[in-house]
């Protein structure tokens, strides 16, 4: 099996929980896959937006309401 790269499903938001903590953990995602599945020395300036192994940032959903109101219908 050869990985393509990683796929990052954003936390949903709760409001007894600070957003900050959910976006330094994903912030640390692409030096983690780059260092523990590809086996590179990530560079100091990787971000989720200029990582090319990240594939896709999906949100989180738990209904269909918010999906329908992000479509504009």
């Amino acid at each position: 099996m050869r990985p393509i790269g990683s796929i990052v499903v954003q936390p949903a938001v709760r409001l007894d929980r600070p957003v900050n903590t959910h976006a330094a953990s994903m912030e640390r995602i692409p030096g983690t896959y780059r260092e523990e599945v590809v086996g590179e020395t990530p560079p100091p300036s990787l971000r989720l937006d200029n990582d090319e192994h990240c594939l896709a940032t999906l949100r989180q959903f738990r209904s269909l309401m918010p999906l329908a109101q992000e479509a504009g219908t």
